[in-house]
């Protein structure tokens, strides 16, 4: 009954999508030549006509990001920021067909107000419904009453998130913890009268997950299963294998089109930005080659994404090292080969500019945990627990650790800790709130040296 109304639900929110896509396409139309007075190359039948071109490609973003599946389960920010990215992807394919392939060229100030408009109003709008649909499970509407069997952490710490959010609309209807009292549940349980079986058990209790398992797997209700796994720090991901289900742990979070996006954030803003500060990096060149011998950069090898080495560039501050100084050495507030303007880049972060070319060619990220040398991280793997898992993640030029003040000789084992915080939560919008912390709290820091 609930897959029933699920599935009535989900269609009648396709049609409601297609209804918001269709209005705020011929709205943009009605406020590009009505409100603006633009003269109109298409009349408003042919360009309603097109509405079936953006409505396709919502709802095939949209059913991609698996925006018409219950969302009871999961986490409601990246609900919201599947439906963002889901209008994002459909307006840059949308700008690509209207350009590339359709004869007609539109108006680029009626594509701006169409695209604008969805990335407000569409996650807008499923914030209402989601809204609505708390209210009405508070009040005990559209409720799924939940059995939960098992002994394992991650179980626990499961149900105490579900019943600290009311509006889930997840009844909790009975708990089985103790393995003593689980074979004479399933011994006297009768009719099943749950909508959904959670389960959760240790490693070891293998046999007794089996026994459930036999009990209700014929019986029409979901079950969802907990894992117990101790290192899947970053999250685990099942998918199917010829119809074997595999479960991959700690697996890279971006792929796909979040990988694609953030890669284009990563082009277009480094390529702007090389474009609007040449004439800094200029000057500050210029005035290394004048103030001291050497080399105006600096490049040293650093780890980044799966352990792949790379060359990582600086403005020279230091005298030249001796033999594999820079290597196995820790820089130092009172290093004597700084020089006096390398003091002044590496206090301000200047010298780490050059970097943007590293973003710009592919070997860094504007956004993700600082790199590391060869010879640290082959220490530090033997030292802190889940240090290698930073390396699922492009290495950044500016990072959450970074943002909180964990700069140069300061604790790792807490970096490290941001560091795993970015990867599991990562999202473009964190990238950029990321970026305008960087330089809303200024690139001055006490531990740059």
């Amino acid at each position: 009954m609930l897959k029933t109304y699920e599935k009535q639900f989900n269609f009648l929110q396709k049609i409601a999508d297609i209804s918001v896509i269709t209005l705020l396409w011929n709205g943009a139309y009605f406020f590009r030549f009505n409100i603006l007075n633009g003269h109109e190359s298409i009349s408003s039948f042919e360009f309603f006509k097109y509405s079936i071109i953006p409505s396709a490609l919502t709802l095939y973003f949209q059913s991609k990001n698996k925006l018409y599946e219950s969302w009871r389960f999961k986490d409601r920010k990246i609900e919201i920021w599947n439906s963002l990215k889901s209008n994002i992807e459909a307006g840059l394919v949308l700008t690509l067909i209207l350009y590339f392939i359709e004869p007609i060229r539109l108006s680029r100030i009626l594509l701006a107000t169409y695209i604008s408009s969805t990335l407000f109003l569409m996650p807008s709008i499923r914030l209402i419904q989601r809204s609505l649909l708390r209210y009405l499970r508070k009040k005990g509407y559209n409720t799924r009453n939940c059995l939960i069997i098992g002994n394992g952490a991650q179980l626990q710490n499961y149900v105490r998130s579900l019943k600290s959010l009311k509006d889930t609309g997840i009844v909790i209807k009975k708990v089985v913890t103790d393995l003593n009292q689980i074979e004479p549940f399933l011994q006297s349980e009768g009719s099943i009268a749950y909508d959904s079986i959670i389960l959760g058990f240790k490693l070891d209790n293998q046999k007794v997950m089996d026994k459930v398992l036999r009990r209700f797997h014929n019986e029409n209700v979901s079950i969802q299963i907990i894992p117990e796994f101790d290192h899947a720090v970053i999250g685990a991901e099942v998918s199917l294998f010829e119809g074997i289900p595999v479960i991959s742990l700690n697996q890279a979070p971006i792929s796909g089109s979040n990988w694609i996006l953030k890669r284009v954030f990563d082009i277009c803003s480094t390529g702007v930005g090389l474009i609007l500060i040449s004439p800094i990096l200029l000057t500050i060149s210029l005035l290394i080659k004048f103030t001291s011998k050497g080399h105006i950069f600096y490049g040293q090898e650093r780890m980044g994404l799966d352990g792949k080495k790379f060359k990582m560039w600086k403005f020279r501050s230091m005298n030249m090292a001796r033999k594999n100084e820079d290597i196995t050495t820790w820089s130092s507030k009172n290093n004597p080969r700084i020089t006096p303007l390398g003091a002044f880049l590496r206090k301000t972060s200047l010298d780490e500019l050059p970097q943007l070319w590293n973003v710009f060619v592919g070997d860094m990220s504007l956004v993700g945990p600082r790199p590391e040398r060869p010879h640290f991280v082959n220490e530090f793997k033997q030292e802190i627990p889940d240090y290698m898992l930073r390396h699922r993640m492009k290495a950044g030029i500016t990072g959450l650790a970074q943002v909180n003040g964990l700069r140069g000789d300061t604790c790792i084992k807490t970096r490290i800790d941001y560091d795993i915080k970015y990867i599991k939560s990562w999202s473009l919008l964190l990238d950029v709130k990321i970026i305008l912390m960087t330089f809303i709290k200024g690139f001055l820091n006490k531990n740059a040296y």
